[in-house]
């Protein structure tokens, strides 16, 4: 699916601004990290919620900060579709 030429222009190409807010409105179930339907992951809520588990414990120990001259923009805000097929 996000590969498909018929949604995103250059589908090959890595280019995570292709969810940004800017660019056009996708049509439902554009993005699915997860699968759909039939073909849905049987980890999605498993994976996200260690996800979050990892995030927290990595905050916890680790100061980041920005490289000099450098700035933060938001990007790769995904569109979710209806919900699952």
């Amino acid at each position: 699916m996000h590969r498909d030429p018929a949604l995103f222009p250059d589908p090959l190409t890595f280019d995570p601004d292709r969810w940004s807010d800017d660019e056009q409105t996708l049509p439902p179930g554009a993005f699915l990290p997860f699968g759909a339907g039939k073909h849905k992951c049987i980890g999605d809520r498993f994976a996200l919620t260690e996800l979050i588990t990892a995030i927290a414990t990595i905050v916890r120990r680790v100061r980041l900060e920005l490289a000099p001259d450098q700035t933060v923009r938001p990007i790769a805000r995904p569109r979710y579709g209806p919900g699952p097929c």
